[in-house]
């Protein structure tokens, strides 16, 4: 057998011994193991000298009855053909007596399956060194039991009074539960998927109180929330590789941080002093919405709607649709004329209750204009309460719109275009609305990085990682917790003018946030 033979090559040293279950059978039988994997050889006489190694193969299934190893003695559960190590259905293979017990450095190989249960407050425990992905534990019993700390294949609940994570736990394959509820909060456990192929999420109902604090995402095929179901994040949700996703009917609510990313990213202007706290890369399948998990349609579908600009007369119309991802990590904004109807998606924005609300930090966007006159790109910060109180709408308390960027297409005075960062402040109705804007050309091809950093004293506007504007007017300053926009639509002049070409596309590669340090 390959990893028979791995196994000894690997890990004999003198004075290991190997002792093989060749059938079905109790574990604590000493007659039941045998040196020879055919049932031969040497029956050990104990079960709890150091350096002794204990083989279920052959797809052979043992059952614990008693207590079971001690420091330094080692069980492998299962070869290539699988293969089962589980606790009698009146044993407790680890009681707060601390007897009967299971005391051993446990390895459950491919498609193998290990059942026990564990009792909160026992004196020994084993160690779960190895566990192939596609391996399962189960956790089975009727009292509370402690989960022990390993990188898990597939991890399934079956016990009535729940368990306890501890404080860091990975799942390759599935979490569920049959039975019972997982506690994440005793200890404020971060679970990690880490798993190679797409992984599935259960909801609020499998955890205790309906929330899990901490969530990290290690899978490059991506994590789908189960369908129809809830999750309520206390603490972070942490996206380091692949996308969270929901499943159809499902929702997220996030308490704490959005995203915690481990590394930088490189390709950004971002100022020293600052640390990226939130990001999304746009990847994801093609012709699919942006990540729901941080994005919301900004605007809602529209019906048909007559626009007047400059005198001239046209059609439009908003669609989720003209937001979408391209496959190649880029979000497109997609604006289209079609028989003199222009179609545009609005914008997305982060808006609750995706909860990537921030308030001061360093924000930047990579993206590209369409050189389109009558379309807007633009990316800009929102409070959800600017105009709430005119006028005395202070934008410290009610916060304003800050437009970091919105690209109008080229005129006489800017042949390749322009850019206008803009401040507005008391909600957006005369007489209490009010602006400043600063102007400035920008070449329209290729990628360009737009940014802001924004505090309580000051804003500074960033293209391509040169300073284009500082305002200091307390009077326009927001101290009010914002969400981000991006998006591209009809705007500004009207867009039925010669020499524009269709579809118009704006194209981003990111957004990201940096918190100061």
């Amino acid at each position: 057998m390959v990893w028979l033979c791995f196994c000894h090559n690997s890990f004999a040293q003198a004075g290991d011994v190997y002792y093989f279950i060749p059938s079905s059978g109790d574990a604590n039988t000493l007659s039941n193991w045998n040196t020879k994997p055919d049932g031969t050889g040497t029956a050990p006489t104990s079960l709890y000298s150091s350096n002794h190694f204990f083989v279920i193969n052959n797809g052979k299934s043992a059952t614990l009855s008693g207590s079971f190893g001690a420091n330094g003695v080692y069980i492998f559960v299962g070869d290539e053909t699988g293969g089962s190590l589980s606790s009698g259905t009146s044993g407790t293979l680890t009681t707060l007596a601390g007897t009967p017990y299971l005391q051993a450095i446990i390895n459950v190989n491919k498609n193998s399956t290990l059942n026990f249960r564990m009792l909160n407050g026992a004196t020994q425990y084993p160690v779960l060194r190895s566990l192939d992905p596609t391996s399962t534990v189960v956790y089975t019993g009727t009292a509370s039991q402690n989960v022990l700390p390993a990188n898990y294949g597939n991890l399934t609940i079956n016990n009535s009074a729940g368990v306890v994570l501890p404080a860091t736990i990975s799942v390759a394959g599935t979490l569920s539960s049959t039975s019972g509820t997982i506690n994440t909060t005793t200890n404020n456990a971060n679970i990690t998927f880490n798993g190679i192929a797409p992984q599935t999420i259960p909801g609020n109902t499998v955890y205790t109180g309906g929330t899990v604090q901490q969530i990290t995402i290690n899978n490059d095929s991506g994590v789908v929330l189960t369908n129809g179901a809830t999750l309520t994040i206390m603490d972070s949700l942490i996206v380091n590789s692949g996308v969270f996703t929901l499943g159809t009917g499902s929702n997220t609510i996030i308490k704490g941080k959005a995203y915690v990313p481990t590394t930088h990213i490189a390709d950004s202007t971002y100022k020293p002093g600052y640390t990226l706290v939130w990001h999304d890369e746009f990847t994801g399948a093609a012709n699919t919405f942006p990540n729901p998990v941080y994005w919301a349609q900004h605007y809602t579908d529209t019906a048909l709607a007559r626009d007047t600009f400059q005198g001239q007369v046209f059609l439009s119309k908003i669609l989720k649709s003209y937001n979408y991802l391209d496959g190649n990590g880029h979000y497109i904004a997609e604006v289209n004329d079609s028989g003199g109807i222009y179609y545009s998606g609005g914008s997305i924005a982060t808006s609750w209750p995706y909860n990537v609300m921030k308030q001061y930090g360093y924000m930047e966007c990579k993206t590209t204009f369409t050189p389109n006159n009558g379309v807007n790109c633009a990316f800009w910060l929102q409070s959800p309460t600017i105009g709430n109180n005119p006028p005395a709408n202070d934008p410290a308390t009610y916060g304003a719109e800050i437009d970091v960027c919105e690209y109008l297409g080229p005129s006489t005075t800017a042949p390749q275009g322009q850019v206008n960062s803009t401040l507005h402040k008391n909600g957006y109705s005369a007489p209490y609305h009010q602006q400043v804007t600063h102007a400035y050309p920008v070449s329209n091809p290729g990628w360009h990085i737009l940014a802001v950093e924004w505090s309580p004293t000051y804003y500074k506007f960033y293209t391509d990682g040169v300073l284009t504007w500082t305002l200091t007017d307390t009077g326009f300053i927001s101290k009010h917790p914002e969400f981000i926009l991006v998006g591209n639509g009809i705007g500004w002049t009207p867009p039925n003018q010669a020499g524009n070409t269709w579809p118009a596309l704006m194209q981003v590669d990111y957004v990201r946030v940096y918190n100061k340090n």
